[in-house]
């Protein structure tokens, strides 16, 4: 976003939510055109982020009826903002290296955006994960979820990105890394992109998610 960035910190439901804050959103009022809405919530291990570009600038009435909506069903902060934006990686103060155990089976990491689930899968040395949107974004999704591809490092190297679907929105994302040995961190990071309807006002959703992970045995 251009101009000063304000960072806004709010607990909810357990979660840590950041919210971008533009200026030029923060303080609109009457007619001013309001372009997007962005949601970010997570912890030290996993967090995920949706930019929502409506494809007709909303007011600021409208934008605050867009944002309450979002906020009623997901439990989370939504923020309008001006301009165009995309979701985009937010590092946390403090890093935390899930470990993920060969004998864990699926561990699942849930938040308002979706569910993302990983397992060790250890006689072949790789990770398994899947991911799968949230009932809401499925509800409001009006078209196919393209998932550019699971990329990731491996120990701070760059691994070959996974491959790229598109799907339906309730459809479970899924795929591997490979190779992943006890005691690699890993961190990964994948694109979600779909058109939502939000009470008759159309836009272009851009969901990102990642995290870090620790392979154990």
């Amino acid at each position: 976003m251009k101009s000063r960035i304000r960072w806004a910190i709010v607990f909810v439901a357990g979660l840590t939510l950041v919210a971008q804050l533009g200026v030029a959103a923060a303080s609109a009022a009457g007619n001013t055109a309001i372009n997007n809405v962005t949601v970010t919530s997570g912890n030290a291990q996993y967090s995920s982020q949706v930019v929502v570009n409506f494809a007709t600038p909303l007011t600021a009435s409208q934008a605050q009826t867009v944002t309450q909506t979002i906020d009623s069903q997901l439990g989370a902060v939504a923020v309008a903002g001006s301009g165009t934006t995309s979701s985009s990686i937010l590092t946390p103060s403090s890093v935390y290296y899930y470990p993920i155990s060969c004998s864990s089976g699926d561990n699942l990491f849930t938040d308002s955006d979706g569910t993302f689930g990983v397992r060790n899968n250890c006689p072949y040395n790789v990770f398994n994960w899947h991911f799968r949107l949230s009932s809401y974004w499925q509800s409001v999704a009006i078209s196919l979820v393209t998932e550019t591809g699971m990329g990731w490092l491996r120990n701070g190297n760059s691994m070959p990105t996974g491959a790229r679907h598109i799907d339906p929105a309730d459809y479970l994302f899924h795929g591997t890394l490979n190779p992943v040995y006890v005691g690699d961190k890993i961190f990964y990071t994948d694109h979600f992109d779909f058109t939502v309807d939000i009470g008759g006002n159309v836009g272009s959703a851009s969901m990102l998610i990642h995290g870090y992970l620790q392979a154990t045995a």
